[in-house]
């Protein structure tokens, strides 16, 4: 351990002068084995362009090659893909269309390895033995150099995990070539979306997110201010002026069931609150298990910062199974509250227990505290009498007094006291003397909030099946805005950057468990006083990566006037978003053993919504029970509020026009209220489904459409203009296209009754495929497969003569989507490529990284290193585990192989796996969404 341990060090401190022998050697000038040749490349070679990522870059080993960095050993080699960023004095750009190989030795040598270039065709690579003569060690260490930093280079503009090492590593690089190193790149260059390096961006993203704090490129970041420059007062800067929604008309009269705990949550806070401790457990260990996919794919890395069980051994409150057992005994209720939602960064949390006894409770709370921190010496305070560790936890009618046990490092940080017979835990004392606050009547408190009572009336408390309230108030996301926490936030985010820097910096202190004062770095002078401890490196203001200090802890009074300008700039446009409110959200969740639902309230969007297009189109159109044609034999069926005074609508009504005035109509006067497309059960679905080349059978649809089990219902509102108008439509089609359809009636027995509709062929079109409708005094039913009409037609009489259909789970909204579980497979057959595509590049990210520590420490686990130096365990999509591939000298997952060898992997997140159906409904109101979906499974 100790060899590997130096030799990180040796490379993390790597001199500006190695003494050794240097190579670069065009690709195209290696001397191959017998038989083998370089790939030819139609066009640009795949590593070229900003669409190329990890499964497209080559690599090359020397033969023998351990460490890589032992003088006595093979050597290092890297590939030169691109021309060094800007250009460099006396060369010209890479003229050698697949790249140069440069390598570094002990002495001038023959060198033998292996080069693995993307095949041509696009899946996998080839393996290609080569040899360089000892006579092209010509090049100087420089070259070499340039060529390691224009690999990590285009490491960090992938933004890979790991970035905050090949940061260090190019500044490493920088250093060492000096007045060498070629100029930094263009800023423009870097990525096809933001540069989140930018000032302006740093203050809009609204994210805890690890992957965007090591990511962060500090160069051209928020700069780190001395105080000096700090010349802004905080409080000169005003924040959003947006008004609030005046939700006073939509409250119903009466009293409202509130929730207990509410009175104790200030009201500038998000809350959520839980019936009972059972429905508390059960959603965290629903968050766990969907937060597994969910987290990653919206961060696009594959990786687990362990939040939950980070924050229950702060706050001394493992949910083990003690703890679950007692929790429904002694707690009635639960609340979670804080002032930001950061959770995976560092929050100011607080969990209220609203108990039947509160003395015990809190005696069971304090050993869990003892227990926990049993180094760390319990302190007990109150509100304005300082603090001892001698007397016991004081009580005032407020619940003045607390008992905490607080680490250095805050990974221990957990406050306990009672206030109004009510158990708090919290990680912060400003958070405990918030609530007291809110307790007692000094601030005010979420329950007097007309947003809170409004959210509480729609989703009643004590309503069969709910599991959780979550509210996030007007003050709360108007607080989110202010300068104070998108300044401090930005902060915030660079001060993450700086600490996991550091980490990269002391990786081999960290890996031995070195504890140490480091005092303060010029580079990061923001951070504060400096400390090397067990949980990372430790910053005096910010914390550690761990656990940064929460916002509301902050000290932030004076702020510099290129902070003051960028959030001037943010708020401005921020504001204009919005038409003339701010847009609170509650929410219901209900989580049973095989059912998950979620309502989900945000009032009122705001301008430029990704929504706007949708609620025009069924703008009035809500749709009602027997909207849409629900069946159970349906496996896709998505239902459509539609608004026949929608432009468009009116659009193809004038083009129509002619059409209709000769028949004296409205064109599309006979339009309902909705129109509805679902896919029923057949063998095509079932061969889609079963298919190992979904493909091939897609492009069959293309030779015979009418064994595709699919319809289109469109409501009728008048049947006779339907009649006029599919008349008018026929001539319209003969006399602009004639002979090229033929239009025929049918009549065919069906289930014992004679059924009529139209069969539209097209023998002038040169392939053979009819189009069936049919018409009824409610709808127009369309569909290429003629069963499947029938069975719609058989449906609709027998609705219309009193027959019974199944509950639409879209009823009351404006727009509705029902996925049972034969829709699941069908939506995972059709779009499996790209959803599969997608974990394998996500899977495939972690691998440089996890390379490059198998490079650096061979003996050590390259997982388990990663999360001991940046606090954070990398994980494949697929549920697979990495290990090494000593033949293609890489890492690999179990489930999707590395870029060399590809394995087939999964089509979907193992989360999907036991997905039964899936229903969702969007409802416009009050400018406003209500949005529900609902899972379950098997």
């Amino acid at each position: 351990m100790s060899t590997c341990l130096a030799a990180l060090v040796l490379f993390a401190t790597a001199p500006a002068q190695v003494k050794g022998a240097f190579y670069a050697v065009p690709v195209d000038e290696l001397e191959l084995a017998a038989g083998q040749v370089l790939p030819s490349y139609a066009g640009s070679a795949p590593w070229e362009g900003w669409n190329a990522g990890v499964e497209s870059l080559p690599w090359a080993v020397l033969d023998g090659e351990d460490d890589g960095e032992n003088d006595d050993g093979p050597g290092d080699v890297v590939l030169q893909l691109e021309p060094p960023p800007g250009g460099r004095a006396g060369e010209g750009e890479l003229q050698h269309p697949l790249g140069v190989l440069c390598a570094r030795t002990s002495e001038a040598r023959e060198l033998a390895g292996t080069l693995f270039l993307p095949k041509a065709s696009g899946e996998g690579f080839l393996r290609l033995a080569f040899r360089v003569p000892a006579a092209r060690a010509t090049a100087s260490e420089t070259d070499f150099r340039t060529a390691e930093l224009q690999r990590v280079l285009r490491l960090m503009r992938l933004r890979l995990p790991g970035g905050a090492w090949f940061r260090h590593r190019h500044d490493e690089l920088k250093a060492a070539l000096g007045s060498q190193a070629p100029p930094a790149p263009d800023p423009e260059a870097w990525l096809p979306w933001r540069d989140f390096r930018e000032p302006a961006d740093a203050l809009e993203l609204f994210s805890g997110g690890r992957a965007l704090y090591e990511n962060l490129q500090l160069e051209r970041g928020l700069p780190a201010s001395a105080a000096g420059q700090a010349t802004v007062a905080l409080d000169s800067l005003p924040g959003i002026t947006v008004r609030a929604f005046d939700w006073k008309p939509l409250l119903a009269a009466g009293e409202t069931a509130l929730d207990p705990l509410a009175g104790l949550i200030p009201a500038d806070q998000h809350a959520v609150f839980f019936p009972s401790f059972q429905a508390f457990a059960d959603v965290l260990d629903e968050a766990e298990r969907l937060g597994e996919f969910g987290l990653a794919a919206f961060e696009r890395r594959s990786a687990d910062a362990g939040t939950l069980r980070r924050l229950e051994r702060q706050l001394c409150l493992e949910l083990d199974g003690f703890a679950r057992a007692l929790g429904p005994l002694a707690i009635e209720s639960v609340a979670l509250t804080g002032s930001d939602p950061y959770l995976r960064s560092g929050s100011d949390v607080a969990l209220l227990f609203r108990t039947k006894d509160a003395h015990a409770l809190q005696a069971f709370l304090a050993q869990r505290q003892d227990v926990a921190a049993p180094e760390v010496e319990a302190e007990y305070g109150g509100m304005g009498v300082g603090t001892s560790r001698s007397h016991p936890p004081t009580h005032s009618r407020a619940g003045g007094g607390f008992r905490a046990v607080v680490g250095p490092t805050r990974s221990i940080s957990s406050y306990v006291c009672t206030v109004r017979d009510v158990v708090v835990v919290t990680n912060s004392r400003l958070q405990f003397e918030r609530i007291v606050e809110a307790g007692g009547g000094k601030t005010p408190a979420l329950e007097a909030q007309d947003e809170y009572r409004y959210f509480r009336q729609r989703y009643p408390l004590g309503a069969v099946g709910e599991s959780a309230l979550l509210v996030m108030p007007d003050a709360a996301i108007r607080r989110w805005c202010s300068p104070r926490w998108r300044i401090g936030a930005a902060r915030r985010m660079h001060a993450a950057a700086s600490l996991a820097e550091l980490h990269a910096a002391h990786a081999a202190e960290l890996l031995e468990g070195v504890e140490r004062e480091l005092g303060t770095d010029p580079r990061f002078p923001a951070l504060g006083a400096l400390r090397l401890t067990a949980d990372g490196v430790h910053s005096s203001t910010h914390g550690t990566l761990d656990f940064l200090t929460p916002i509301a802890e902050l000290p932030l009074e004076q702020v510099t006037e290129q902070e003051a300008a960028l959030y001037r700039t943010w708020r401005e446009g921020y504001e204009r978003a919005w038409s003339n409110f701010f847009d609170p959200i509650g929410a219901c969740l209900s989580v049973a053993e095989r059912r998950t639902a979620l309502d989900l309230t945000v009032l009122p969007l705001l301008l430029g919504t990704e929504y706007a297009e949708l609620r025009e189109v069924t703008r009035g159109a809500e749709l009602e029970a027997g909207s849409g044609d629900a069946h159970a034999e349906a496996l896709v069926h998505f239902v459509l509020g539609l608004d026949p005074e929608w432009e468009p609508l009116k659009s193809i009504g004038s083009t129509l026009g002619s059409a209709g005035a000769k028949l004296g109509v409205d064109p599309l006067g006979w339009l309902g209220g909705w129109v509805a497309v679902y896919a029923d059960a057949g063998a095509f679905w079932d061969e889609l489904v079963q298919a190992t080349d979904t493909q091939e059978v897609l492009e069959g649809l293309q030779s015979d459409p009418n064994e595709v089990p699919l319809a289109v219902v469109i409501a009728v509102r008048n049947p006779l203009q339907l009649a006029l108008f599919l008349t008018g439509l026929r001539a319209f089609v003969d006399g602009t296209a004639p002979g090229m359809t033929d239009w025929k009636e049918r009549v065919v027995l069906h289930g014992g009754v004679e059924r009529r509709f139209v069969e539209i062929s097209s023998p002038g079109l040169g392939q053979e495929f009819s189009l069936f409708y049919a018409t009824t005094p409610s709808a127009w039913i369309l569909s290429l497969h003629e069963p499947t009409l029938l069975a719609a037609v058989a449906r609709e009489e027998s609705r219309r003569t009193g027959g019974s259909s199944p509950a639409a789970p879209w009823a009351g909204a404006h727009a509705g989507l029902d996925l049972g579980s034969g829709g699941l497979q069908i939506l995972e057959a059709w779009f499996g490529s790209e959803v599969a595509a997608s974990l394998r590049r996500d899977c495939w990210r972690n691998l440089p990284i996890l390379n490059e520590w198998k490079r650096l420490q061979p003996e050590l686990d390259p997982v388990v290193l990663h999360e001991r130096v940046f606090r954070e365990r990398l994980e494949c999509p697929g549920g697979g585990s990495y290990s090494w591939n000593t033949d293609w000298r890489t890492m690999e997952s179990s489930v999707f192989g590395h870029p060399g060898v590809p394995k087939p992997g999964i089509r979907r997140p193992r989360a999907w796996d036991d997905l039964a159906a899936a229903r969702f409904a969007l409802t416009f109101e009050h400018d406003g969404l209500r949005a529900r979906a609902e899972i379950e499974r098997e």
